[in-house]
């Protein structure tokens, strides 16, 4: 089974989370960075065993599918405003 890169942070950030509401109801202590990190890589690779997630996607490769499109119509666009320009007759102003 394959899940996305994004579903695959979620499932770390809840371990994550979740070690560190443990340790400290335990302890008054929160971990540091480095150990939740290493606690939660481990766990994660152990989920991933044992409910047969086999691959999780490359973001490299999920944005260029939903960014790969980058054409934007700059026909109008004045850099020296920031924004697009459109002429207008002065006439459209008092209307």
């Amino acid at each position: 089974m394959t899940i996305t890169w994004s579903e695959a942070e979620h499932i770390m950030d809840a371990m994550a989370m979740m070690y560190v509401r443990c340790v400290y109801s335990n302890t008054k202590v929160i971990p540091d960075v480095n150990t939740v990190q290493n606690i939660v890589r481990h766990t994660f690779l152990d989920f991933c065993n044992n409910n047969g997630i086999e691959e999780v996607e490359d973001p490299d490769e999920i944005v260029s599918v939903e960014y790969g499109n980058d054409d934007v119509d700059e026909t109008n666009y004045d850099p020296y405003i920031g924004g697009d320009v459109y002429e207008t007759d002065p006439l459209d102003d008092w209307l």
